[in-house]
């Protein structure tokens, strides 16, 4: 199981120290990436590094307590510094929920690359390269877990496909910032080619496939053989594949998904999944011929 907390000042500040050899490195880089964005000149940066020794504060927070930068651009910045936005095009807003990359060294990006490091070393490459993940209940907030876990992937160089197969409250466009109009549905009806509505976000090496138009009957769309086979060139076109769905229980939508899937994430929500419905899930799972390759768990 994977908790999810705020990390504390303190614990932020190490985190964001070993990423570098030392604190002058780390301030050099940023210093560096801004003036390289555009977002201020040499000079700006030297003045900003001057009042950062006065105070013994952060680079990019004294910046943007001087009113040098905003609080996106420092998020871009560090993006882009770390390896996970693309220098261009610079995205307007950086979604709060998109933690690995608005809050990169906070508690809650390190338990998702502790997961995704579970899951890498825990599992086979053919089990990671198309899996189902599913909410344990309403409110479990598997979008969330989705949508970073992925950007948690493509950081470190795999080719990320993500979909959005809960076709009754579809999130992940608007977690990661790229509202859309088409996607699975239509390419399931025949409306739209497959490589046209599997597009870029702001993370590198990140792709989406959206809900697409609301489907009066989602297990009309979910169900059928056009579905499976764009599953399967999905996982030939990407290193892996992670395919949201409905929470369990709400229909029986997910129990589609997992059929095709044939692997299932699980997340589950602290001091509110029950051991039953647990239960329930994976007695669903095994009667859609699939398997669990992990859980997690959400605060």
């Amino acid at each position: 199981m994977t908790a999810l907390r705020q990390a504390s000042p303190a614990r932020a500040q190490s985190l964001i120290e070993s990423q570098f050899k030392t604190a002058r490195e780390k301030t050099q880089r940023l210093g560096e990436t801004l003036v390289q964005l555009g977002k201020i000149d040499t000079a700006t940066a030297n003045r900003i590094e001057s009042e950062r020794r006065k105070t013994g504060g952060l680079f990019g927070q004294t910046a943007v307590r001087m009113g040098l930068i905003t609080k996106t651009e420092l998020q871009f910045a560090l993006g882009v510094l770390l390896g996970i936005l693309h220098e261009k095009p610079e995205p307007k807003h950086i979604p709060s929920d998109l933690v690995m990359v608005s809050k990169p060294y906070s508690k809650e990006a390190e338990q998702i690359r502790s997961l995704r490091g579970h899951l890498s070393t825990g599992i086979s490459e053919d089990a990671l390269s198309l899996f189902a993940l599913t909410g344990a209940e309403e409110g479990s907030c598997a979008f969330y877990m989705a949508a970073n876990l992925a950007a948690s992937f493509a950081a470190i160089g795999r080719r990320v496909l993500v979909i959005d197969a809960n076709l009754r409250r579809p999130m992940l466009a608007k977690i990661l910032g790229e509202p859309r109009a088409l996607g699975l549905s239509d390419v399931v009806a025949g409306f739209v080619p497959y490589e046209d509505a599997c597009s870029g976000t702001m993370v590198k090496n990140l792709d989406l496939l959206a809900a697409g138009k609301a489907a009066p009957d989602p297990q009309a769309i979910l169900g059928t053989l056009q579905f499976r086979n764009l599953l399967e060139r999905a996982r030939g076109d990407y290193d892996i594949v992670i395919v949201l769905t409905t929470p369990f229980g709400t229909a029986a939508d997910c129990e589609f998904v997992w059929s095709s899937a044939k692997r299932i994430l699980v997340v589950a929500r602290k001091d509110h999944s029950r051991v039953d419905d647990l239960a329930r899930i994976h007695m669903a799972i095994r009667r859609t011929n699939s398997e669990a390759i992990g859980a997690a768990m959400v605060v």
